[in-house]
């Protein structure tokens, strides 16, 4: 039972890389014999890893035809970002004006690094250092649910960031970004709690224009 549930992890997490890094597109349609023949696995834990990927909205299922990868709409991306939107500033309301320098220490250093972009940089950098700074900041609220609830939602969103640029994912430029997490933590430090979370909800709705 083990052993099947460790090869339905290790199908699982190859199938959602393949999304990750372009292999696998949307509408691309795999069957259960080609995923059973290159991972030289059973049936049983290819079957279980794509029943959980289509119980999570990355696949659905086509009778008699295969698994196809969701493509994701940009409704379901505003409303994600809605949702985070509620979430995230919600917890920010709470936590604010409490936030010690220590916190905002951790929140400078992620904020710096995602900030100073190296030269060889791909779009991956900044993307994982902006999912890195937000979850960080909804860490400080210790609710383990929201916290989870905000994970899920940028999971859902790095699959529309990598729909939006398999394109063109080794051509982008990723430019140095505008400041608006060092901006947040200045305005925290100067107790305008208020700006700040202007300053946040800016952030957060940006991701519509990336990738709507």
């Amino acid at each position: 039972m083990q052993e099947e549930s460790s090869l339905k992890k290790k199908v699982y997490d190859s199938l959602m890389q393949d999304m990750l890094n372009g292999t696998v597109r949307p509408g691309q349609i795999l069957t259960e014999k080609s995923l059973i023949e290159k991972y030289q696995v059973s049936k049983s834990p290819v079957r279980d890893a794509l029943i959980s990927l289509c119980n999570e909205g990355v696949f659905r299922s086509i009778p008699r035809c295969g698994y196809e990868v969701i493509r994701l709409t940009t409704d379901t991306i505003r409303e994600i970002v809605d949702f985070r939107l509620g979430l995230e500033l919600y917890c920010f309301r709470q936590i604010g004006s409490k936030l010690t320098e220590e916190e905002l220490s951790d929140l400078e250093l992620l904020a710096m690094k995602a900030h100073n972009i190296p030269e060889n940089a791909d779009m991956w950098y900044h993307w994982n250092g902006n999912i890195d700074f937000h979850l960080k900041l909804v860490s400080f609220y210790y609710n383990r649910y929201i916290y989870e609830q905000v994970e899920k939602s940028f999971k859902i969103l790095t699959r529309a960031y990598v729909q939006e640029y398999w394109d063109t994912w080794r051509k982008v430029e990723v430019s140095e970004g505008d400041g608006q997490h060092m901006r947040l933590i200045r305005l925290v430090r100067n107790k305008k709690f208020n700006e700040a979370e202007e300053v946040l909800q800016e952030d957060i709705r940006r991701i519509r224009t990336i990738l709507c």
